[in-house]
């Protein structure tokens, strides 16, 4: 079985970067909401049954939980533009992964993939103009 947590667009916290999404008229779900609804998702006992319904056969031995975060934290409206709070920095930011993993490490969770940010200087909006990049984009100089 598959469950995705992930919400397209989200951050490691909102309280290092925060997105704003004006169609909830708040921040992007982070990945520490993520972690806390599937932590409440492993705790939730059905009533008329008096047994977790969702995750019937969850085992430390036949699970493996994913991360795949980083652009949006890294990237546009990220670090990458000076855009963090409180001063944070990109230590905050990874020490934000792992507290993740902590989190479902404590709730169980054995096996992990972390994986990797995506190669953002080969895409358009931050590659060098001369190898396919934006021909004016603010995130990157002539001096590289």
């Amino acid at each position: 079985m598959l469950y995705n947590y992930a919400v397209s667009g989200a951050v490691c916290d909102n309280n290092i970067i925060n997105r704003y999404i004006a169609a909830i008229n708040g921040p992007f779900p982070d990945v520490v909401y993520e972690v806390d609804a599937f932590i409440a998702d492993t705790k939730f006992v059905n009533a008329s049954t008096g047994t977790n319904t969702l995750y019937t056969n969850r085992r430390s031995d036949n699970t493996v939980y994913s991360m795949w975060i980083g652009t949006n934290d890294l990237g546009a409206g990220a670090f990458l533009t000076d855009s963090s709070l409180h001063l944070t920095t990109v230590p905050d930011y990874v020490d934000c992964i792992y507290d993740r993993f902590d989190g479902i490490y404590q709730n169980g969770g054995r096996y992990f993939v972390l994986m990797n940010t995506a190669p953002l200087q080969l895409s358009p909006l931050y590659g060098m103009p001369g190898v396919g990049g934006l021909p004016a984009s603010h995130y990157w100089t002539d001096k590289v």
